[in-house]
């Protein structure tokens, strides 16, 4: 009887201290803790719901690129949309933009 009397002290009394141990731990994190301020990037942002207008919009940018062009694209094939796109990139070259274009090789055909 006296050891299980001791088994319930020892077990309430680990309770009771890991109680403590995490809301004194947790008062003390918070009250050291950093606060992190994010970096505020000013951007222009357009989203598009129509391939029309995404194209016109880009090759306008593209035209008018002055130093250089740096572009990703996953699929660029034999059609209209991308003949045009790599004339743009071709006369830029020739104008004395830097152009770099990166294509995958499995999504362009």
């Amino acid at each position: 009887m006296n050891f299980g009397l001791i088994l319930i002290a020892i077990i309430a009394g680990l309770v009771l201290w890991l109680y403590a141990d995490f809301t004194l731990g947790r008062k003390n994190h918070l009250a050291n803790a950093k606060t992190n301020t994010l970096p505020v990037r000013e951007s222009n942002l357009a989203i598009f719901a129509e391939g029309p207008e995404l194209f016109d919009d880009l090759f306008s940018e593209l035209k008018n690129a002055r130093q250089h062009i740096h572009i990703l694209f996953y699929i660029v094939q034999d059609d209209k949309i991308s003949q045009e796109f790599l004339t743009i990139l071709k006369e830029k070259v020739k104008a004395g933009v830097e152009v770099r274009l990166m294509v995958d090789w499995v999504g362009s055909g």
